[in-house]
């Protein structure tokens, strides 16, 4: 593997764009942040913002339509930062050469107006975040940023999905503190710099043993070797926080799996690490095909994308700590899941339950997922029969509404008529 992302020899222009984001994202107060800050990002800014906020373009746009708004809904806020540090991406697999900047915590506030088609509660809110910026000649020139709608949703009392397998609350920084690398090279952080990006390399490592999954035996990644047996994942709503391998593999890797065993990741728009953590971003990050049902919500058997951010902590030579944040929103968009004017049409349509349905995986011998892999082909239209037999033949309290729920997505994405045939004989006999 090429080695030179893992070199410090940037670490002038990594010092300068942590402190520039410090002092225009950070510590800024929300208010200045409409009136002042202009001059620190380049005429052809970017920001993607998860669903449904999507591409801004130039920072007129970002103000308004996302500043703004998030200031119009909490008043009062203001930013809880739990990590904080930065590095240089070589732009490998989706472009995006440059310094980043990556951001976890809180946006903490009353809630007191309505959000994208969240109702406030006007309590206090802990609005999850996570933030990667990108400084091209001392100007922020991109920004990626997920907001955690579907918790905030739940902090109200009205759940957009299921009761989470996993805990819900709020979200901790490091369990060992010093999250915040602002000025660690000025020896406030006390940090060995021979390795500054071991726990990258680790990542990477990791990453390459999910790839190879067997498709059917969770042992076939041998996650344990990077991984402390006492983990901590941080997932997001709607998934939750787990402890310990044991917990991700039930409360996460299994129903995610099941829901899309071919996927494919490492497709990074950053990929940044300053130890003792790591940090990535992807847009989309994961490709992979819906064959499942994925935390209530019935699968499409078409091909989906995944937005995902992950930050890592290492302790020793293991993984400790890991905080997740998908764009649930956009990848439910994809199945079908909207609703115009919010996200409130999630609790309004039909919903299937996975806790009847088998996690054990179908035995099949996908090829290693490389990283910064573009998949250009999806499961064969053998696969999406199978998957949707088995799924269709489930027994339950109420087959037949669970079959009209899948019926459409799956004549639409499987038109001949051998497999029409084999999803009617599925049908019938239920």
């Amino acid at each position: 593997m090429d080695t030179k992302h893992h070199s410090d020899t940037n670490s002038d222009g990594i010092d300068q764009a942590k402190v520039l984001i410090w002092a225009v994202v950070v510590e800024r107060p929300w208010k200045e942040q409409l009136v002042e800050g202009r001059q620190a990002f380049s005429s052809d800014f970017v920001a993607t913002i998860s669903h449904p906020v999507n591409e801004l373009r130039g920072h007129a746009e970002y103000r308004g339509s996302f500043l703004e708004v998030i200031h119009q809904a909490m008043p009062d806020l203001e930013r809880r930062v739990d990590l904080f540090f930065a590095g240089h991406w070589d732009g490998r697999c989706c472009g995006g050469a440059g310094y980043w900047v990556t951001i976890h915590g809180h946006f903490v506030g009353k809630f007191t107006g309505a959000l994208w088609g969240i109702e406030p509660h006007g309590q206090t809110t802990h609005l999850r975040v996570g933030e990667f910026y990108r400084v091209e000649d001392g100007k922020i020139v991109e920004a990626r940023i997920i907001v955690d709608l579907v918790d905030l949703a739940r902090q109200t009392g009205r759940r957009i999905l299921p009761p989470a397998k996993g805990h819900e609350h709020v979200v901790p920084g490091p369990s060992k503190g010093a999250g915040i690398l602002v000025h660690r090279r000025a020896g406030l952080v006390h940090v060995d710099l021979d390795t500054p990006q071991s726990c990258l390399l680790l990542v990477e490592q990791m990453i390459s043993g999910l790839g190879r999954f067997d498709g059917g035996s969770l042992q076939s990644m041998g996650m344990r070797a990077y991984w402390d047996p006492d983990m901590m994942w941080y997932g997001p709503g709607g998934i939750g926080t787990t402890r310990s391998i044991e917990g991700f593999e039930a409360h996460h890797q299994k129903p995610f799996l099941a829901a899309i065993p071919d996927r494919k990741g490492g497709n990074h728009r950053a990929r940044i690490g300053e130890d003792p953590f790591a940090a990535s971003t992807g847009w989309p990050s994961i490709h992979a095909t819906s064959t499942g049902p994925y935390l209530g919500i019935a699968p499409s058997f078409k091909p989906v994308t995944m937005r995902v951010m992950d930050w890592w902590r290492m302790e020793g030579n293991l993984l400790k700590e890991n905080w997740v944040l998908i764009d649930l929103p956009n990848f439910f968009l994809q199945l079908g899941v909207d609703s115009p004017t919010g996200l409130f049409g999630f609790s309004r349509l039909p919903t299937v339950s996975s806790e009847s349905i088998s996690i054990e995986l179908e035995t099949k011998s996908p090829e290693p997922a490389p990283w910064c892999d573009m998949p250009q082909t999806h499961p064969s239209q053998r696969t999406h029969t199978m998957a949707a037999k088995k799924y269709l033949s489930l027994k339950g309290p109420s087959p037949m509404k669970t079959a009209t729920i899948l019926l459409a997505p799956i004549f639409a994405t499987l038109p001949t008529a051998s497999t029409l045939h084999t999803l009617k004989k599925a049908v019938r006999s239920l």
